[in-house]
Protein backbone atom coordinates (compact mmCIF):
# COMPACT_ATOMS: atom_id res chain seq x y z
CA UNK A 1 0.00 0.00 0.00
CA UNK A 2 2.92 2.22 0.90
CA UNK A 3 4.45 1.84 -2.50
CA UNK A 4 1.36 3.04 -4.12
CA UNK A 5 1.25 6.25 -2.18
CA UNK A 6 3.24 7.35 -5.08
CA UNK A 7 1.37 7.08 -7.83
CA UNK A 8 -1.68 8.68 -5.50
CA UNK A 9 1.52 12.48 -5.42
CA UNK A 10 0.13 12.46 -9.44
CA UNK A 11 -3.22 14.16 -8.21
CA UNK A 12 -1.13 17.06 -6.65
CA UNK A 13 -1.05 18.27 -10.55
CA UNK A 14 -4.04 18.45 -11.95
CA UNK A 15 -5.18 19.59 -8.37
CA UNK A 16 -3.47 22.79 -8.64
CA UNK A 17 -4.05 23.63 -12.18
CA UNK A 18 -8.18 22.80 -11.88
CA UNK A 19 -8.22 25.24 -8.99
CA UNK A 20 -6.22 27.77 -10.79
CA UNK A 21 -9.04 27.68 -13.70
CA UNK A 22 -12.16 27.04 -11.61
CA UNK A 23 -12.84 31.05 -11.07
CA UNK A 24 -11.42 31.82 -14.55
CA UNK A 25 -13.82 29.33 -16.22
CA UNK A 26 -16.67 30.49 -13.78
CA UNK A 27 -16.38 34.07 -14.90
CA UNK A 28 -15.68 33.24 -18.44
CA UNK A 29 -18.31 31.22 -18.92
CA UNK A 30 -20.76 34.28 -18.37
CA UNK A 31 -18.89 36.40 -19.95
CA UNK A 32 -17.35 35.06 -22.99
CA UNK A 33 -17.40 31.62 -24.41
CA UNK A 34 -15.05 32.53 -26.86
CA UNK A 35 -12.13 32.56 -23.72
CA UNK A 36 -13.48 29.61 -21.70
CA UNK A 37 -12.77 27.61 -24.84
CA UNK A 38 -9.20 28.96 -25.30
CA UNK A 39 -8.68 28.73 -21.11
CA UNK A 40 -9.63 25.40 -21.39
CA UNK A 41 -7.29 24.58 -23.77
CA UNK A 42 -4.26 25.77 -22.05
CA UNK A 43 -5.81 24.11 -18.75
CA UNK A 44 -6.08 20.65 -20.48
CA UNK A 45 -2.15 21.14 -22.18
CA UNK A 46 -0.70 22.38 -19.27
CA UNK A 47 -2.25 19.71 -17.43
CA UNK A 48 -1.71 17.15 -20.00
CA UNK A 49 1.89 17.69 -20.04
CA UNK A 50 2.73 17.35 -16.76
CA UNK A 51 0.83 14.89 -15.59
CA UNK A 52 1.82 12.53 -18.14
CA UNK A 53 5.22 13.30 -17.14
CA UNK A 54 5.03 12.50 -13.81
CA UNK A 55 3.00 8.95 -14.98
CA UNK A 56 5.96 8.38 -17.16
CA UNK A 57 8.48 9.00 -14.26
CA UNK A 58 6.68 6.63 -12.02
CA UNK A 59 6.19 3.92 -15.08
CA UNK A 60 9.75 3.81 -16.15
CA UNK A 61 11.53 4.06 -12.03
CA UNK A 62 8.80 2.84 -9.89
CA UNK A 63 10.81 -0.28 -8.84
CA UNK A 64 14.07 1.80 -8.32
CA UNK A 65 11.82 4.35 -6.22
CA UNK A 66 10.30 1.61 -4.14
CA UNK A 67 13.49 -0.41 -3.73
CA UNK A 68 15.15 2.81 -2.28
CA UNK A 69 12.07 4.08 -0.11
CA UNK A 70 10.96 0.72 1.11
CA UNK A 71 13.09 -2.74 0.38
CA UNK A 72 13.93 -4.99 -2.88
CA UNK A 73 11.39 -7.54 -1.79
CA UNK A 74 8.66 -5.04 -1.51
CA UNK A 75 9.04 -3.58 -5.15
CA UNK A 76 9.64 -6.93 -6.61
CA UNK A 77 6.22 -7.21 -5.40
CA UNK A 78 4.34 -3.89 -5.91
CA UNK A 79 6.27 -2.88 -8.83
CA UNK A 80 2.92 -4.08 -11.58
CA UNK A 81 0.43 -2.85 -8.94
CA UNK A 82 2.40 0.46 -8.68
CA UNK A 83 2.72 0.90 -12.95
CA UNK A 84 -0.65 -0.25 -13.69
CA UNK A 85 -2.41 1.87 -10.85
CA UNK A 86 0.03 5.18 -12.14
CA UNK A 87 -2.09 4.85 -15.33
CA UNK A 88 -5.05 4.87 -14.09
CA UNK A 89 -4.61 7.89 -12.18
CA UNK A 90 -3.27 9.40 -14.78
CA UNK A 91 -6.76 8.78 -16.48
CA UNK A 92 -8.17 10.14 -13.57
CA UNK A 93 -6.57 13.24 -13.39
CA UNK A 94 -6.75 13.96 -17.34
CA UNK A 95 -10.74 13.84 -15.92
CA UNK A 96 -9.47 17.05 -13.67
CA UNK A 97 -10.24 19.74 -16.35
CA UNK A 98 -13.25 19.03 -18.23
CA UNK A 99 -14.54 18.00 -14.36
CA UNK A 100 -13.96 21.29 -13.61
CA UNK A 101 -15.65 22.93 -16.78
CA UNK A 102 -18.74 21.25 -16.17
CA UNK A 103 -18.65 22.45 -12.86
CA UNK A 104 -17.70 26.18 -12.61
CA UNK A 105 -18.63 26.54 -16.60
CA UNK A 106 -21.92 24.89 -16.91
CA UNK A 107 -22.77 24.64 -13.18
CA UNK A 108 -24.00 21.11 -14.23
CA UNK A 109 -23.17 19.00 -11.17
CA UNK A 110 -25.42 16.65 -12.12
CA UNK A 111 -23.98 15.71 -15.16
CA UNK A 112 -20.93 14.45 -13.37
CA UNK A 113 -23.10 12.29 -10.79
CA UNK A 114 -24.22 10.61 -13.63
CA UNK A 115 -20.58 9.88 -15.36
CA UNK A 116 -19.23 8.94 -12.17
CA UNK A 117 -22.13 7.19 -11.29
CA UNK A 118 -21.79 4.44 -14.66
CA UNK A 119 -18.06 4.57 -13.39
CA UNK A 120 -18.41 3.29 -10.35
CA UNK A 121 -20.36 0.15 -11.70
CA UNK A 122 -17.84 -0.07 -14.43
CA UNK A 123 -15.19 0.04 -11.44
CA UNK A 124 -16.55 -2.70 -9.02
CA UNK A 125 -17.40 -5.07 -11.78
CA UNK A 126 -13.96 -5.04 -13.47
CA UNK A 127 -12.39 -5.41 -9.96
CA UNK A 128 -14.25 -8.40 -9.03
CA UNK A 129 -13.92 -9.91 -12.23
CA UNK A 130 -9.87 -9.14 -12.72
CA UNK A 131 -9.54 -9.59 -8.94
CA UNK A 132 -9.98 -13.50 -9.67
CA UNK A 133 -7.57 -13.02 -12.85
CA UNK A 134 -4.91 -11.25 -12.16
CA UNK A 135 -5.34 -10.54 -8.16
CA UNK A 136 -4.31 -6.76 -6.71
CA UNK A 137 -3.01 -6.03 -10.30
CA UNK A 138 -6.56 -7.12 -11.81
CA UNK A 139 -8.24 -4.33 -8.96
CA UNK A 140 -5.48 -1.84 -10.10
CA UNK A 141 -5.96 -2.33 -13.66
CA UNK A 142 -9.90 -1.80 -12.88
CA UNK A 143 -9.34 1.71 -12.78
CA UNK A 144 -8.61 2.34 -16.21
CA UNK A 145 -11.42 1.20 -17.94
CA UNK A 146 -13.60 3.24 -15.06
CA UNK A 147 -11.73 6.69 -15.56
CA UNK A 148 -11.40 6.53 -19.16
CA UNK A 149 -14.95 6.33 -19.89
CA UNK A 150 -15.15 9.14 -17.34
CA UNK A 151 -12.72 11.39 -18.96
CA UNK A 152 -14.30 10.25 -22.87
CA UNK A 153 -17.80 11.32 -21.27
CA UNK A 154 -16.98 14.27 -19.65
CA UNK A 155 -14.39 15.26 -22.70
CA UNK A 156 -18.00 14.77 -24.82
CA UNK A 157 -20.48 16.60 -22.66
CA UNK A 158 -18.07 19.86 -22.77
CA UNK A 159 -17.19 19.50 -26.17
CA UNK A 160 -21.16 19.37 -26.39
CA UNK A 161 -22.19 21.91 -24.19
CA UNK A 162 -19.33 24.29 -23.56
CA UNK A 163 -16.28 25.05 -26.42
CA UNK A 164 -16.64 24.60 -29.80
CA UNK A 165 -14.43 22.56 -30.52
CA UNK A 166 -14.60 18.56 -31.13
CA UNK A 167 -13.29 15.33 -28.86
CA UNK A 168 -11.08 14.23 -31.75
CA UNK A 169 -9.63 18.06 -32.10
CA UNK A 170 -8.80 18.42 -28.05
CA UNK A 171 -7.08 15.27 -28.25
CA UNK A 172 -4.72 15.64 -30.65
CA UNK A 173 -4.32 19.01 -29.56
CA UNK A 174 -3.37 18.55 -25.83
CA UNK A 175 -2.75 14.77 -25.47
CA UNK A 176 -0.75 13.00 -28.75
CA UNK A 177 2.52 15.49 -28.16
CA UNK A 178 3.23 14.77 -24.55
CA UNK A 179 1.98 10.55 -25.02
CA UNK A 180 4.08 10.36 -27.46
CA UNK A 181 7.03 12.05 -26.05
CA UNK A 182 6.49 9.94 -22.97
CA UNK A 183 6.30 7.11 -24.39
CA UNK A 184 10.03 7.79 -26.38
CA UNK A 185 11.61 9.19 -23.77
CA UNK A 186 9.88 6.39 -21.15
CA UNK A 187 11.26 3.62 -23.63
CA UNK A 188 14.62 4.99 -23.63
CA UNK A 189 14.60 5.75 -19.98
CA UNK A 190 13.51 1.19 -19.69
CA UNK A 191 16.23 0.52 -22.13
CA UNK A 192 19.11 2.41 -20.43
CA UNK A 193 18.46 0.85 -16.46
CA UNK A 194 17.90 -2.12 -18.63
CA UNK A 195 21.42 -2.13 -19.70
CA UNK A 196 22.54 -0.50 -17.09
CA UNK A 197 21.10 -3.25 -14.53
Amino acid sequence: ARGCDHAAKETYVPASISQAFFAVFRGQAVANPRDLERSNVQATKALAVMATGVTMLLVVLGRELVTYWISPEFAANSTTVLTVLAVGILLSCYVTIPYTAIIAGGAQPSVCVRIFGVAIVLHVGASLWWLHLWGTAGVALAFVPAYGFVFVASLAWVSRNLVNISVFSLLRQCFLAPCISAAVIGGDGCFWLGALG
